[in-house]
């Protein structure tokens, strides 16, 4: 079904069991793009648009960045002090 929705995809099969960091090793080790988009199949989103694009901000504005976790303040249950906030040159606000 893969390859006949996206015919520029592979799919990578093991033979045996490995676990998920292995497998997420030897998927990442296929990868020759600059950003990657990991997701679980359990994740949810809330529609809130832009989250990618503000991910790219974020890594772009900090080189030694290698992860993105976004929790957008107004929509967060968990008080956090506004010092704590950066932004990033479009504007995407993230926490160190």
């Amino acid at each position: 079904m893969v390859e006949r929705l996206h015919p520029a995809s592979e799919v990578l099969c093991h033979t045996q069991r490995r676990g998920q960091m292995q497998a997420l090793d030897h998927l990442y080790a296929h990868v020759n793009t600059r950003w990657v988009f990991h997701l679980e199949d359990d994740w949810r989103f809330d529609g809130t648009p832009g989250f990618i694009e503000d991910s790219i901000d974020i890594l772009q504005d900090n080189p030694n960045c290698f992860q993105v976790h976004l929790r957008y303040r107004d929509k967060s249950l968990h008080p956090a002090h506004a010092e704590l906030f950066h932004s990033s040159i479009r504007g995407a606000e993230y926490r160190r």
